[in-house]
């Protein structure tokens, strides 16, 4: 069965002042999706997030649309997107920037702003000027204005940055919602294990390149917690194990030996493997944490990437990567 995807890259490339800042990236969201776009700071994040929302002109390459979600009408009043203090004017009010939006967008109902302003909790400070909201106030404004006009393809660039617990959670359960009625979202974020209660689909990108893409299931078997070991007798460790402790769920890679379970029988693991005198060469436990993961891939993907031609990763006049 062919997979529905309503956007893909063909290898999206960003070169600044002879700098390649993002290089051939191929981005496929699925229809329906959350797609988290996770990397470190300075990491390519916005810069590539601008070039499919059409703020920011790739050097080369192409942003595609599905042909069914481009045959909607106005369909590209269906896209839209939130980059905090970038999305709105500073010197006016959060009302006066959400009339501004809503005129834009062509939208009769005058009471829409409102709604979504008290929905975002800034009601009460419609009225004041933008510029002088907390990071956390401005980030709402941000993602009000988005929400004009019940946007089908939603991006949202860090989302969370400047918010409190509460305000952390009440996004997680806007982008939840959002979801559940269809609307296709991008996200993207440097806090992984925020991610996994609202994520469907990852990319991971790392010094402007995109490392990997899969789904949340897939993340859930990778970060499975595990003890690895490797031993002088891989056979009789593994039966060994499989008899006395009742573990069965393992793989073996080059002679490296990993057992699927809690980390807490790592001792267990040893003692018994020491009592039947199989020698250890080494054992750990690894697994169990989105952020372990993502920090280790990065770092596969940045000796990998060391004699490569790099993209560079500092910031520049645009400003564009979180």
């Amino acid at each position: 069965m062919e997979t529905d995807y309503i956007l893909r890259t063909k290898n999206l490339t960003k070169i600044y002042k002879k700098k390649k800042i993002i290089g051939d990236i191929n981005i496929n969201i699925k229809k329906g999706a959350v797609y988290g776009l996770v990397g470190r700071n300075g990491a390519g994040k916005s810069t590539t997030m601008k070039m499919i929302f059409g703020l920011v002109s790739p050097t080369s390459g192409e942003v595609n649309f599905s042909d069914e979600f481009q045959e909607k009408p106005d369909w590209r009043l269906k896209v839209s997107a939130s980059f905090g203090e970038t999305s709105f004017y500073r010197y006016l009010s959060a009302k006066e920037n959400m009339e501004v939006q809503r005129k834009s967008l062509k939208i009769k109902d005058k009471k829409k702003s409102d709604e979504i302003l008290d929905l975002m909790g800034l009601g009460d400070v419609g009225n004041k000027p933008s510029g002088h909201f907390s990071l956390g106030m401005k980030q709402r404004l941000s993602l009000s204005i988005s929400l004009l006009g019940e946007p089908e393809f939603l991006v949202l660039d860090e989302p969370t940055n400047g918010l409190d617990p509460v305000g952390i959670k009440e996004i997680r359960s806007m982008i939840t919602d959002l979801h559940q009625k269809g609307v296709t979202i991008m996200i993207s974020s440097h806090l992984v294990n925020e991610l996994p209660k609202i994520v469907t689909d990852y990319g991971f990108i790392g010094k402007g390149r995109l490392i990997e893409e899969f789904s949340s299931e897939e993340l859930k078997e990778r970060v499975k917690p595990c003890i690895v070991l490797k031993v002088n007798d891989t056979k009789s460790a593994i039966d060994l194990i499989i008899d006395k402790l009742n573990l069965s769920d393992y793989r073996i890679e080059d002679r490296e030996i990993k057992f699927f379970t809690d980390k807490s029988n790592l001792n267990v693991i040893s003692k018994l493997l020491a009592e039947h005198e199989i020698i250890i060469e080494y054992i750990r436990a690894e697994g169990g944490d989105y952020e372990d993961y993502f920090i280790k891939t990065m770092e596969r993907a940045d000796e990998k990437n060391s004699n490569s031609d790099k993209v560079d990763d500092h910031d520049h006049e645009e400003n564009e990567d979180a």
